[in-house]
Protein backbone atom coordinates (compact mmCIF):
# COMPACT_ATOMS: atom_id res chain seq x y z
CA UNK A 1 0.00 0.00 0.00
CA UNK A 2 1.44 3.35 -1.05
CA UNK A 3 1.42 6.48 1.10
CA UNK A 4 1.95 9.63 -0.92
CA UNK A 5 3.37 12.59 1.01
CA UNK A 6 4.32 16.13 0.21
CA UNK A 7 7.24 18.04 1.72
CA UNK A 8 5.00 20.35 3.73
CA UNK A 9 3.26 17.48 5.55
CA UNK A 10 6.52 15.75 6.45
CA UNK A 11 8.04 18.95 7.76
CA UNK A 12 4.99 19.84 9.84
CA UNK A 13 4.50 16.29 11.13
CA UNK A 14 8.05 15.57 12.27
CA UNK A 15 8.65 19.00 13.80
CA UNK A 16 5.59 18.86 16.03
CA UNK A 17 5.66 17.86 19.68
CA UNK A 18 3.08 15.17 20.25
CA UNK A 19 3.17 12.30 22.76
CA UNK A 20 -0.19 10.80 21.78
CA UNK A 21 -0.66 7.15 20.85
CA UNK A 22 -2.00 8.29 17.48
CA UNK A 23 1.22 10.16 16.70
CA UNK A 24 3.30 7.18 17.85
CA UNK A 25 1.56 4.80 15.46
CA UNK A 26 1.58 7.26 12.56
CA UNK A 27 5.31 7.77 13.05
CA UNK A 28 5.77 4.02 13.07
CA UNK A 29 3.67 3.72 9.91
CA UNK A 30 5.94 6.20 8.12
CA UNK A 31 9.31 5.08 9.47
CA UNK A 32 9.31 1.44 10.56
CA UNK A 33 10.75 -1.23 8.30
CA UNK A 34 7.93 -3.50 9.51
CA UNK A 35 5.27 -1.09 8.28
CA UNK A 36 3.25 -2.41 5.30
CA UNK A 37 3.49 0.97 3.58
CA UNK A 38 5.54 2.12 0.62
CA UNK A 39 6.45 5.80 0.70
CA UNK A 40 6.23 8.09 -2.33
CA UNK A 41 7.17 11.77 -2.06
CA UNK A 42 6.54 14.63 -4.49
CA UNK A 43 10.08 16.01 -4.30
CA UNK A 44 13.64 14.84 -4.91
CA UNK A 45 14.30 12.92 -1.71
CA UNK A 46 18.03 12.43 -2.28
CA UNK A 47 18.52 16.14 -2.88
CA UNK A 48 16.51 17.05 0.22
CA UNK A 49 18.46 14.53 2.30
CA UNK A 50 21.77 16.10 1.30
CA UNK A 51 20.64 19.41 2.78
CA UNK A 52 22.04 19.49 6.37
CA UNK A 53 19.12 21.64 7.53
CA UNK A 54 16.55 19.12 6.28
CA UNK A 55 18.40 15.88 6.96
CA UNK A 56 17.13 15.46 10.56
CA UNK A 57 13.58 15.38 9.21
CA UNK A 58 14.15 13.04 6.31
CA UNK A 59 16.48 10.71 8.18
CA UNK A 60 13.35 9.50 9.96
CA UNK A 61 11.89 7.97 6.79
CA UNK A 62 15.17 7.12 5.04
CA UNK A 63 15.01 3.42 5.94
CA UNK A 64 11.70 3.19 4.06
CA UNK A 65 13.67 4.20 0.93
CA UNK A 66 11.05 6.65 -0.38
CA UNK A 67 10.44 6.87 -4.10
CA UNK A 68 10.46 10.33 -5.65
CA UNK A 69 7.78 11.30 -8.14
CA UNK A 70 7.61 15.04 -8.62
CA UNK A 71 4.36 14.84 -10.58
CA UNK A 72 2.54 12.31 -8.43
CA UNK A 73 0.01 14.75 -6.97
CA UNK A 74 -0.80 16.11 -10.42
CA UNK A 75 -1.29 12.59 -11.79
CA UNK A 76 -3.39 11.64 -8.76
CA UNK A 77 -5.96 14.30 -9.64
CA UNK A 78 -7.11 12.36 -12.70
CA UNK A 79 -9.70 9.58 -12.77
CA UNK A 80 -7.40 7.45 -14.92
CA UNK A 81 -4.84 7.24 -12.13
CA UNK A 82 -7.38 5.69 -9.77
CA UNK A 83 -9.24 3.42 -12.19
CA UNK A 84 -6.43 0.90 -12.33
CA UNK A 85 -4.56 1.48 -9.07
CA UNK A 86 -5.49 0.24 -5.63
CA UNK A 87 -6.41 3.15 -3.36
CA UNK A 88 -3.40 5.01 -2.05
CA UNK A 89 -3.21 7.17 1.07
CA UNK A 90 -2.46 10.86 0.76
CA UNK A 91 -0.80 12.74 3.61
CA UNK A 92 -0.58 16.20 2.07
CA UNK A 93 -0.98 19.77 3.27
CA UNK A 94 -2.82 20.98 0.16
CA UNK A 95 -6.42 21.15 1.35
CA UNK A 96 -7.76 22.02 -2.10
CA UNK A 97 -7.23 18.55 -3.53
CA UNK A 98 -10.20 16.22 -3.05
CA UNK A 99 -8.84 12.69 -2.91
CA UNK A 100 -11.96 11.23 -1.29
CA UNK A 101 -13.83 11.60 -4.59
CA UNK A 102 -11.59 8.75 -5.76
CA UNK A 103 -12.22 6.63 -2.66
CA UNK A 104 -8.82 7.42 -1.15
CA UNK A 105 -8.00 8.28 2.45
CA UNK A 106 -6.35 11.67 2.90
CA UNK A 107 -5.37 13.93 5.76
CA UNK A 108 -3.15 16.88 6.61
CA UNK A 109 -1.31 17.86 9.75
CA UNK A 110 -4.37 19.75 11.06
CA UNK A 111 -6.68 16.71 11.10
CA UNK A 112 -4.52 13.80 12.23
CA UNK A 113 -7.51 12.50 14.19
CA UNK A 114 -8.80 11.11 10.90
CA UNK A 115 -6.12 8.46 11.27
CA UNK A 116 -7.91 6.85 14.23
CA UNK A 117 -10.07 4.70 11.95
CA UNK A 118 -7.13 4.03 9.68
CA UNK A 119 -5.21 2.46 12.58
CA UNK A 120 -8.15 0.75 14.27
CA UNK A 121 -8.65 -2.79 15.53
CA UNK A 122 -11.85 -3.84 17.26
CA UNK A 123 -14.09 -6.80 18.09
CA UNK A 124 -17.83 -6.16 17.90
CA UNK A 125 -20.43 -8.49 19.38
CA UNK A 126 -23.40 -8.88 17.01
CA UNK A 127 -26.47 -9.85 19.00
CA UNK A 128 -30.15 -9.01 19.54
CA UNK A 129 -29.27 -5.41 20.31
CA UNK A 130 -28.64 -4.96 16.58
CA UNK A 131 -31.29 -4.86 13.87
CA UNK A 132 -29.02 -4.53 10.85
CA UNK A 133 -25.47 -3.63 9.86
CA UNK A 134 -25.78 0.11 10.52
CA UNK A 135 -23.14 -0.15 13.27
CA UNK A 136 -20.57 -0.51 10.49
CA UNK A 137 -20.79 3.26 9.97
CA UNK A 138 -18.34 3.58 12.85
CA UNK A 139 -15.69 1.90 10.69
CA UNK A 140 -16.49 3.63 7.42
CA UNK A 141 -13.57 5.33 5.71
CA UNK A 142 -13.15 6.19 2.02
CA UNK A 143 -12.91 3.24 -0.34
CA UNK A 144 -13.48 2.40 -3.99
CA UNK A 145 -13.47 -1.41 -3.94
CA UNK A 146 -14.89 -4.23 -1.81
CA UNK A 147 -14.55 -8.02 -1.80
CA UNK A 148 -17.03 -10.18 0.11
CA UNK A 149 -16.37 -13.91 0.58
CA UNK A 150 -19.15 -15.98 2.13
CA UNK A 151 -20.38 -19.35 0.85
CA UNK A 152 -23.85 -18.82 2.32
CA UNK A 153 -24.51 -15.19 1.57
CA UNK A 154 -26.80 -15.64 -1.42
CA UNK A 155 -28.46 -18.81 -0.15
CA UNK A 156 -29.35 -17.23 3.22
CA UNK A 157 -29.76 -13.56 2.30
CA UNK A 158 -32.54 -14.19 -0.19
CA UNK A 159 -33.96 -10.66 -0.16
CA UNK A 160 -30.45 -9.13 -0.01
CA UNK A 161 -31.36 -7.44 3.29
CA UNK A 162 -27.89 -8.02 4.74
CA UNK A 163 -25.91 -7.42 1.58
CA UNK A 164 -27.45 -4.01 0.95
CA UNK A 165 -27.22 -2.98 4.61
CA UNK A 166 -23.52 -3.84 4.67
CA UNK A 167 -22.79 -2.00 1.45
CA UNK A 168 -24.76 1.11 2.37
CA UNK A 169 -22.77 1.44 5.57
CA UNK A 170 -19.33 0.83 4.04
CA UNK A 171 -19.50 2.28 0.54
CA UNK A 172 -18.90 6.01 0.00
CA UNK A 173 -21.74 8.49 -0.42
CA UNK A 174 -19.96 10.05 -3.38
CA UNK A 175 -17.40 8.88 -5.91
CA UNK A 176 -16.21 10.23 -9.26
CA UNK A 177 -14.97 6.86 -10.55
CA UNK A 178 -16.44 3.38 -10.85
CA UNK A 179 -16.85 1.37 -7.65
CA UNK A 180 -15.67 -2.27 -7.84
CA UNK A 181 -17.58 -4.99 -5.96
CA UNK A 182 -16.74 -8.70 -6.05
CA UNK A 183 -18.69 -11.39 -4.17
CA UNK A 184 -17.28 -14.93 -3.94
CA UNK A 185 -18.98 -18.01 -2.50
CA UNK A 186 -20.82 -21.24 -3.22
CA UNK A 187 -23.16 -23.29 -1.05
CA UNK A 188 -23.34 -26.82 -2.53
CA UNK A 189 -26.13 -27.86 -0.14
CA UNK A 190 -28.64 -25.29 -1.45
CA UNK A 191 -30.28 -24.88 -4.81
CA UNK A 192 -29.12 -21.63 -6.36
CA UNK A 193 -31.22 -19.61 -8.71
CA UNK A 194 -29.58 -18.70 -12.00
CA UNK A 195 -26.48 -16.61 -11.33
CA UNK A 196 -27.60 -14.02 -13.87
CA UNK A 197 -30.80 -13.56 -11.85
CA UNK A 198 -28.77 -13.05 -8.66
CA UNK A 199 -26.58 -10.59 -10.51
CA UNK A 200 -29.53 -8.65 -11.94
CA UNK A 201 -31.33 -8.54 -8.57
CA UNK A 202 -28.29 -7.05 -6.89
CA UNK A 203 -27.63 -4.61 -9.72
CA UNK A 204 -31.19 -3.34 -9.31
CA UNK A 205 -30.70 -2.88 -5.55
CA UNK A 206 -27.43 -1.04 -6.14
CA UNK A 207 -29.00 1.42 -8.55
CA UNK A 208 -29.68 3.81 -5.65
CA UNK A 209 -25.98 4.60 -5.35
CA UNK A 210 -25.06 7.83 -7.19
CA UNK A 211 -22.11 6.34 -9.11
CA UNK A 212 -21.48 3.33 -11.40
CA UNK A 213 -20.75 -0.01 -9.72
CA UNK A 214 -18.88 -2.79 -11.50
CA UNK A 215 -20.22 -5.96 -9.92
CA UNK A 216 -18.77 -9.46 -10.17
CA UNK A 217 -20.29 -12.61 -8.64
CA UNK A 218 -18.21 -15.80 -8.64
CA UNK A 219 -19.57 -19.14 -7.49
CA UNK A 220 -16.55 -20.74 -5.93
CA UNK A 221 -16.17 -22.51 -2.60
CA UNK A 222 -14.48 -20.15 -0.13
CA UNK A 223 -14.51 -20.98 3.56
CA UNK A 224 -13.50 -17.57 4.84
CA UNK A 225 -16.32 -15.18 5.78
CA UNK A 226 -14.55 -11.91 5.04
CA UNK A 227 -15.01 -8.40 3.78
CA UNK A 228 -12.02 -6.54 2.40
CA UNK A 229 -12.19 -2.84 1.61
CA UNK A 230 -9.19 -0.85 0.47
CA UNK A 231 -7.99 -0.28 4.02
CA UNK A 232 -9.98 -2.57 6.34
CA UNK A 233 -10.56 -6.29 6.94
CA UNK A 234 -13.76 -7.67 8.51
CA UNK A 235 -14.03 -11.28 9.70
CA UNK A 236 -16.90 -13.23 11.25
CA UNK A 237 -17.28 -16.97 11.84
CA UNK A 238 -21.05 -16.93 11.21
CA UNK A 239 -21.00 -15.11 7.87
CA UNK A 240 -22.85 -11.98 6.83
CA UNK A 241 -26.43 -13.16 6.27
CA UNK A 242 -27.24 -12.78 9.97
CA UNK A 243 -30.40 -10.67 9.96
CA UNK A 244 -33.88 -11.54 8.76
CA UNK A 245 -36.60 -8.91 8.93
CA UNK A 246 -34.46 -6.90 11.34
CA UNK A 247 -33.89 -9.78 13.74
CA UNK A 248 -31.02 -12.13 14.50
CA UNK A 249 -31.39 -15.65 15.92
CA UNK A 250 -29.58 -16.35 19.18
CA UNK A 251 -27.74 -19.19 17.43
CA UNK A 252 -26.42 -16.72 14.85
CA UNK A 253 -24.98 -14.24 17.36
CA UNK A 254 -21.28 -13.81 16.70
CA UNK A 255 -18.28 -11.52 16.94
CA UNK A 256 -17.07 -9.37 14.08
CA UNK A 257 -13.35 -8.68 14.04
CA UNK A 258 -12.44 -5.37 12.43
CA UNK A 259 -8.83 -4.50 11.66
CA UNK A 260 -7.16 -1.87 9.55
CA UNK A 261 -4.49 -2.99 7.13
CA UNK A 262 -2.22 -0.68 9.11
CA UNK A 263 -3.07 -1.99 12.57
CA UNK A 264 0.22 -2.85 14.29
CA UNK A 265 -1.61 -4.65 17.11
CA UNK A 266 -3.09 -7.33 14.84
CA UNK A 267 -0.61 -7.70 11.96
CA UNK A 268 -3.70 -7.84 9.77
CA UNK A 269 -1.78 -6.94 6.62
CA UNK A 270 -0.19 -10.42 6.55
CA UNK A 271 -3.54 -12.19 6.84
CA UNK A 272 -5.10 -9.82 4.32
CA UNK A 273 -2.37 -10.39 1.75
CA UNK A 274 -2.79 -14.16 1.97
CA UNK A 275 -6.57 -13.90 1.67
CA UNK A 276 -6.36 -11.48 -1.25
CA UNK A 277 -4.00 -13.87 -3.04
CA UNK A 278 -6.63 -16.62 -2.79
CA UNK A 279 -9.25 -14.26 -4.22
CA UNK A 280 -6.90 -13.27 -7.05
CA UNK A 281 -6.52 -16.92 -8.04
CA UNK A 282 -10.28 -17.42 -7.96
CA UNK A 283 -10.88 -14.26 -9.97
CA UNK A 284 -8.34 -15.22 -12.65
CA UNK A 285 -9.70 -18.72 -13.21
CA UNK A 286 -11.81 -19.18 -16.33
CA UNK A 287 -15.17 -20.77 -15.57
CA UNK A 288 -18.52 -21.61 -17.12
CA UNK A 289 -21.20 -18.90 -17.40
CA UNK A 290 -23.25 -20.49 -14.62
CA UNK A 291 -20.37 -19.80 -12.19
CA UNK A 292 -19.51 -16.23 -13.18
CA UNK A 293 -21.43 -13.01 -13.73
CA UNK A 294 -19.74 -9.67 -14.30
CA UNK A 295 -16.47 -8.32 -15.59
CA UNK A 296 -14.03 -9.66 -12.95
CA UNK A 297 -12.71 -6.11 -12.57
CA UNK A 298 -11.58 -5.13 -9.09
CA UNK A 299 -8.72 -2.89 -8.00
CA UNK A 300 -8.05 -5.23 -5.09
CA UNK A 301 -7.67 -8.13 -7.52
CA UNK A 302 -5.33 -6.94 -10.27
CA UNK A 303 -4.87 -9.47 -13.06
Amino acid sequence: MKIILDFEFLESFFLREDDSERYFYLTRLLTSASSPSEIIVNFDFEEAYRDPAKRPIFRKIAQKMPLSDLDVLKKAQSSEFHETNEANLFFVENKNIDFEQYGCFSMNSDNLEKADNLLQADDVRIDSHHRDWSFLKKYKIPCNSIIITDNYLFSNDIRLENTISILKNLMPTRLSINFHLTIIGFDPTKHFKNISDSYNDLVEKLSDFPYPIKLTIIREDHHGRLIHTNYTRFLTEKGFALFSNGRIKRSDETTLSVASVFSFTTNSSLARNAEIDVCKRINRTNRMPDKLAGSRVNRLLPV
